[in-house]
This record gives structure tokens, C-alpha cells and sequence, in this order.
């Protein structure tokens, strides 16, 4: 039996290197599933929350993996070249996150036509948005200014309210 040469060995360590760069491949959950003409208002509205749970954490783990990338280029272009293999060039976090908001719009829609009695945001913005307008009620309701830090910002809560936060 013929031992590899070190050109094999060399090449297919290139491989396992490059491959590394691929990232994850995306699971994207589908937008309309066999058993969804069964589910009932409290089940869409648990597959909602839960989507958009979900779709929150994915949108944090695409900030880390963007901010680990930058780190990644500039240490990879300034010192140690081989650094550029380990970034994530996939968007398999953004695909599963926008799977999953057209999932709860299609559940969105799912819930009119049964005439279920509640309104769920079904996007991470609009989420984030009911939930920031959520926090400035609940800071306001103890009559003093509330803190910029509970509030999303000084300048957030200037744009929402027209008033000042402490700081």
C-alpha cells in the first residue's frame, strides 16, 4: 500500500480549511405545514411567540457572527492571513429568521380566517417595538422620569416621547 504524499496531506488540510468557511447550511422552517388547518387560536398563537423567540435569538446570533467576521478580516488582512478561513460567510441565520417571519404572517392570516381574538406582532421589529412601547408605559406609570437605560436610549425615547430621560 502506497503512504500519502505530504502534496495530499497539504491539499486536503486546504479543503477541511476552506470548508470551514461555508458556515452552516440553513434549516429554514416551511411556511405552510400539513397540520396547520387543525390548530386551534391558542396553538397559532403559541407557534407565533415561539417563531418569533426563536427569530430573536437568530437576529442576535447574525449581530455576533457580523461582529466576529469584522474582527475576523481585520486580523486575517493586518497579521495572520489564515485567520480569513474561520469566517461565517453564510447567512443560514438571516434564511431561518425570514423563514420564520413568513411563517407567522401565514399564522397571522391562518388566525382571521378562524376569527381568533388576538393581535400578535410578527416580526422581530414589530416585536421589539411593542415591547420597547411596553417598557416606557410601565417606567412612565411611576410619574418621574424613567431611566434611559430602561427606555432604549436618551435619543430613542426623545424620538418616541418628546421628553427626557435621567441619564
Amino acid at each position: 500500500m502506497r503512504k500519502p504524499s505530504i502534496k495530499t496531506f497539504a491539499l486536503s488540510a486546504l479543503c477541511l480549511l476552506v470548508a470551514a468557511c461555508a458556515g452552516r447550511t440553513p434549516n429554514p422552517v416551511e411556511v405552510s405545514q400539513p397540520t396547520d388547518g387543525l390548530l386551534s387560536c391558542p396553538l397559532i398563537l403559541a407557534e407565533i411567540s415561539g417563531n418569533t423567540s426563536r427569530a430573536r435569538t437568530l437576529l442576535r446570533q447574525q449581530d455576533d457572527a457580523d461582529s466576529d467576521n469584522a474582527a475576523l478580516a481585520v486580523t486575517g488582512a493586518l497579521l495572520f492571513w489564515p485567520a480569513l478561513f474561520f469566517m461565517d460567510l453564510s447567512e443560514a441565520d438571516k434564511i431561518e429568521m425570514e423563514a420564520l417571519q413568513d411563517r407567522n404572517k401565514y399564522l397571522g392570516t391562518l388566525a382571521t380566517q378562524k376569527s381568533c381574538e388576538f393581535d400578535l406582532p410578527t416580526t422581530v421589529e414589530e416585536a421589539d417595538q411593542r415591547d420597547l412601547k411596553k417598557r416606557i408605559e410601565e417606567a412612565e406609570s411611576s410619574g418621574a422620569p424613567p431611566k434611559c437605560v430602561d427606555v432604549g436610549g436618551y435619543e430613542t425615547y426623545m424620538e418616541k416621547t418628546g421628553r427626557v430621560c435621567q441619564l
